[in-house]
């Protein structure tokens, strides 16, 4: 069985909004149908160290791994001098597809990848969706501790197949380790393997959480 993954409006709830004082102002720049670039434009946005903190506060075993691996690296595409990334983001049982993109001739164009698809993918499950939105939104009802406390308790066992998953390959550092391979066997999992290190660990804590079997305890004779 996969774990149930939590519903959506949970995390808008408590992210949708973000804090003001994290949220600063990106550059943009656009082509024109010429061939030629716009004038730049500024966006609102959540930087890369505090999309990663919400993204911990959300699901500490949240994980994101590459569409596509090419001789052991993320596949980065690049056509027309701009730079893309698919990736998976994974929180609390459910995945969502992201893209990144950013000027080749960047420095450090891979990490500014990421972050820009962390934070495409963020936005697909509410984390600060409202700066996506040309409308005003109320600031968000809910606190973090609380949508942490819900998801715990909604998080439970699903009789659903679990998603067709393409496994890392075997050099990914996202991939299940040993000891976690050994650990799952030796708390008497028979299913499926997991495909990464998030899923391991998720279910190595469902597995622990489970009762333990005991012998039913035996009348005092008379």
């Amino acid at each position: 069985m996969t774990p149930e993954p939590i519903d959506l409006k949970l995390i808008l709830d408590a992210y949708g909004v973000p804090d003001p004082s994290i949220v600063g102002k990106l550059q943009k720049r656009r082509k024109n149908p010429d061939g030629s670039w716009g004038s730049p434009v500024f966006l609102d946005y959540v930087g890369h160290a505090d999309i990663t903190k919400i993204l911990i506060e959300v699901d500490p075993l949240w994980n994101w791994e590459p569409i596509e691996w090419r001789d052991g690296q993320p596949v980065i595409n690049e056509s027309d001098g701009i730079s893309t990334l698919w990736i998976r983001l994974t929180l609390l049982g459910k995945t969502m597809i992201g893209c990144g993109s950013a000027p080749s001739s960047k420095d450090d164009v891979a990490k500014e990848l990421i972050g820009d698809a962390l934070r495409n993918a963020a936005m697909r499950f509410g984390i600060a969706l409202a700066l996506w939105s040309s409308a005003e939104w109320a600031e968000s009802p809910e606190s973090a501790p609380k949508l942490v406390e819900r998801a715990v308790s909604n998080y439970k066992p699903s009789t659903a197949p679990a998603p067709q998953r393409i496994p890392a390959p075997a050099n990914s550092p996202f991939g299940p380790t040993e000891k976690q391979l050994g650990l799952i066997k030796r708390l008497g999992w028979n299913g499926e393997p997991p495909a990464t290190k998030l899923e391991a660990s998720a279910l190595i804590e469902r597995l622990k959480a489970q009762p333990a079997e005991t012998e039913p305890e035996q009348e005092a004779p008379f």
